[in-house]
């Protein structure tokens, strides 16, 4: 390495911005000896031939400090996706699985809505029919089997426009 300081000066880096993260209780950089290593190992240019030697090691720390803010980033979203939970009904009744009979609420909220939302599934269906949905495509989605007959004539093929992945 050109600069010999480029390496502890990394560790460094991440070792500090772990500190950093512990403080306001983002994740912290689990493997940064680990991924340290492997950052200096891909920024390694290795010579042609039999027996490669290393050439120069591209020294820069936009990757390294990258990856820090994208994992302060996740913990960002982590802590308010985990703050918003408290109030969810879903969650609330997990967390009844999880404690004991004599502390659950005396009475527990009844939802309503799941029937309502299968009975707003019928005017659904009938507005797909005509404007998204083909009737073909309609008695497809409909069928109890895989096997659904087109009513098309030999040799023409109903999705002749579709593309082919290559």
């Amino acid at each position: 390495m050109a600069k010999g300081s480029g390496f502890p000066l990394d560790l460094l880096l991440l070792v500090g911005m772990g500190g950093l993260s512990a403080v306001f209780g983002v994740p912290w950089l689990s493997a940064a000896t680990v991924r340290s290593v492997t950052h200096a190992n891909a920024l390694t240019v290795m010579s042609k031939g039999p027996k490669p030697q290393i050439e120069r090691v591209m020294e820069q720390r936009v990757s390294g400090v990258l990856v820090a803010l994208l994992v302060a980033l996740f913990g960002i979203f982590l802590y308010m996706g985990i703050t918003s939970l408290n109030g969810i009904q879903l969650w609330d009744r997990i967390l009844l699985l999880l404690i004991p009979k004599k502390y659950h609420p005396d009475e527990l909220p009844v939802s309503l809505a799941l029937p309502f939302i299968l009975i707003l599934t019928i005017p659904l269906r009938m507005y797909m029919t005509g404007r998204l949905f083909t009737p073909l495509e309609m008695k497809c989605l409909d069928a109890d089997d895989a096997k659904v007959t087109f009513d098309e004539e030999p040799g023409q093929d109903v999705y002749y426009e579709s593309q082919m992945p290559l």
